[in-house]
């Protein structure tokens, strides 16, 4: 993979996990508290593993690129 690739896995990553975290409120409002529990349980895993795997490899692949993420995060709130 090149840079440019890196650079979209990252971005699909990232895309990814918002899209089971904007899940939250409406689970929370339309769930039971116990089965809500579970399931952000759930979601917060998928997110933990998406970090800890797919993208610690890919910034590790390439140098600096974590850096300019963690920028764009700094700087605008999020990942453009």
């Amino acid at each position: 993979m090149d840079r440019e690739v890196a650079r979209h896995v990252i971005r699909a990553s990232f895309r990814s996990f918002g899209e089971l975290t904007d899940l939250l409120p409406l689970l929370k409002a339309q769930c039971d508290p116990e089965e809500y529990k579970v399931l952000a349980k759930m979601i917060a895993s998928i997110g933990a593993e998406a970090s800890l795997t797919l993208n610690k490899h890919v910034f590790a692949a390439f140098p600096g690129l974590e850096d300019e993420f963690q920028a764009s995060i700094d700087k605008y709130g999020r990942i453009l």
